[in-house]
């Protein structure tokens, strides 16, 4: 169903197929992937950031069974008119880029997607906390996240994709005492191509890079839990005296992923509902930040990796990868840096100037 928006056969010589287009190379990552696999975890991890792909956004100039080089035109995503220049010229302009004539597209969503600065301006979060109309609350007293408790706010039977608002508060005391003080805050709404968006606000109500107070991380991280769907917690929670209980939540739940899927719907060539896609667009980052030496070899040739401490990747059953920072320390050029980690962050954030929701 991907399949449309490149030509497998195709080579193309020269520059990239239009201005607003960034050469990339597609690495094999691990045992088993191939270029659909890839292909179908792209277009997941475009469409968080609020991508509708057009026809011909990916060109195909290069392929080969372990690695691929194709022209992304950013201005066929459906985004705002350059929200991605920014990462375009950084990249378009590096040493890797000068080397090899196209950039590891595990760097680019690094700097994209998993740079919080960069993804809330490229997605239009909010600059300030937003307050859900309409509003319902529901405690959190027994949590999958964390040992305290939560209060979630949100739009009650949402009639529009824009409505839909999830504000989750963490902070001391409890709900059912009524000592609870929430001081950090992470929002959930909706894109417009049904795709979740995620926020971090601090204590005064202002846009943050990460969660301090709480285990949310950045919002990467926000993607890990949710995955493809809006989450309901435990049925083992009590909810409070005066609060919404689990099975009004639910069925809000159940309202909000509606206008959800009712916006996917009209957004071709992402693999909706995306349980296996988001998993493909997760490998795709994680087999950059932790590669191992195939991959290495494939992206920098022949390094010294002697002395490098591997590592097991017990969740994806990966044995034998390095860590991301370790291995650019060692590679033949200056590399364009990423995040520490893809849940966490982590390191010196890109920048970016943040438009912000309808400021």
């Amino acid at each position: 169903m991907i399949l449309f928006l490149a030509c497998a056969g195709a080579t193309l010589d020269g520059p990239p197929v239009t201005r607003d287009s960034l050469r990339l190379r597609w690495l094999q990552g691990y045992p088993g992937e191939s270029w659909v696999i890839a292909q179908e975890g792209l277009w997941w991890a475009l469409s968080d950031l609020g991508a509708v792909p057009g026809d011909g956004a990916l060109q195909v100039v290069r392929a080969q069974r372990d690695e691929v080089v194709f022209d992304l035109d950013l201005s066929a995503l459906g985004l705002a008119e350059g929200a991605l220049e920014p990462a375009r010229a950084e990249l378009a302009g590096s040493a890797e880029a000068e080397a090899h004539g196209a950039v590891d597209l595990g760097r680019f969503l690094l700097r994209t997607l998993y740079e919080p600065w960069r993804y809330y301006a490229i997605t239009g979060a909010c600059l300030s906390r937003p307050e859900p109309p309409d509003v319902e609350h529901y405690a959190v007293t027994t949590s999958l996240l964390l040992a305290g408790d939560r209060l979630v706010r949100y739009t009650a039977n949402p009639a529009t994709l824009d409505a839909v608002l999830f504000v989750a508060g963490e902070g001391e005391g409890e709900i059912a005492e009524g000592t609870f003080v929430a001081t950090e805050h992470e929002a959930v709404s909706l894109m417009p191509n049904g795709q979740f968006r995620y926020a971090v606000y601090d204590e005064t109500g202002a846009l943050a890079p990460a969660a301090t107070v709480g285990p949310a991380g950045q919002p990467g991280k926000c993607r890990w839990c949710h995955e493809y769907r809006l989450q309901t917690g435990t049925p083992d929670n009590e909810s409070a005296e005066g609060y919404v209980d689990y099975a009004r939540f639910v069925e809000q739940v159940g309202v909000a992923t509606a206008r959800s899927d009712e916006a996917r719907a009209a957004v071709p060539g992402v693999a909706w509902p995306g349980d296996l896609a988001h998993d493909r667009a997760e490998w795709l980052a994680e087999a950059f930040m932790w590669p191992d030496a195939a991959r290495v070899a494939l992206e920098y040739g022949d390094i010294d990796l002697a002395g490098l401490a591997s590592t097991d990747l017990v969740e994806y059953g990966w044995t034998g990868r390095y860590r991301r920072a370790d291995v650019d320390a060692r590679a033949p050029f200056a590399v364009v840096p990423v995040v520490e980690d893809t849940r966490e962050g982590g390191g010196d954030y890109a920048e970016a100037e943040l438009p912000g929701c309808g400021e």
